[in-house]
C-alpha cells in the first residue's frame, strides 16, 4: 500500500476500519411480515481520520460490459466497471449516501505499474476508499453514490 500513499505510512488507516454493532432502524426491505433487524453493521473507523487518509482497498472484480453490472461502480475507461457484488469485503459495506446526505470517503481509481523505472504503462487498476473529511472514531463511513461520480486514477 506504500503507493496508494505515496510513501505517508502515518496516513495509512486502513487496518483502523471495522464493522461495528449497533441499534437502528434498517433500510432494509423484507419479503415477508417479518420487520427488519434493528442489530445494524456499519463501516467505521476505530480512530480519528483526517482528509486524505488512505482507508483501505474497495474489493470487487473488475469487468468490461457494455451493459452495468448489478452493484457495480464506472472505471476510468468507458465500459470498465467495478463489481461488488461476488467479492465481499467490509468497504463493499460502506453505506451509499441518498441524494443530498453528506459524505466522508471517495473512491478513487488508480492505475498500479509496479516494475521499477518504468512509468509508460498501467498493469492493473485498483479503487482506493480516501477519506474526504474528518471522521470520528466510529462515525459511520457513507460513500458517494455511484451516480455521483467517483474520482478517476490518481487525481
Amino acid at each position: 500500500m506504500h503507493s496508494s500513499i505515496k510513501g505517508q505510512l502515518e496516513r495509512n488507516k486502513s487496518t483502523y476500519i471495522s464493522l461495528v454493532p449497533y441499534k437502528g432502524q434498517s433500510e432494509k426491505r423484507t419479503f415477508s411480515n417479518k420487520t427488519p433487524s434493528t442489530e445494524l453493521l456499519a463501516v467505521a473507523p476505530l480512530v480519528a481520520v483526517a482528509p486524505g487518509d488512505f482507508l483501505g482497498l474497495f474489493p470487487g472484480r473488475l469487468r468490461y460490459t457494455d451493459q452495468k453490472p448489478a452493484r457495480a461502480i464506472r472505471g476510468p475507461l468507458t465500459d470498465l466497471w467495478l463489481g461488488y457484488s461476488e467479492v465481499m469485503g467490509k468497504l463493499s459495506k460502506i453505506k451509499v449516501a441518498k441524494a443530498g446526505q453528506r459524505t466522508n470517503v471517495c473512491l478513487a481509481w488508480e492505475g498500479v505499474n509496479e516494475v521499477k523505472g518504468d512509468k509508460s504503462f498501467c498493469q492493473y487498476l485498483r479503487v482506493l476508499v480516501i477519506a474526504t473529511r474528518h471522521i470520528h472514531p466510529f462515525d459511520q463511513l457513507i460513500r458517494p453514490s455511484p451516480g455521483a461520480g467517483t474520482r478517476r486514477w490518481d487525481q
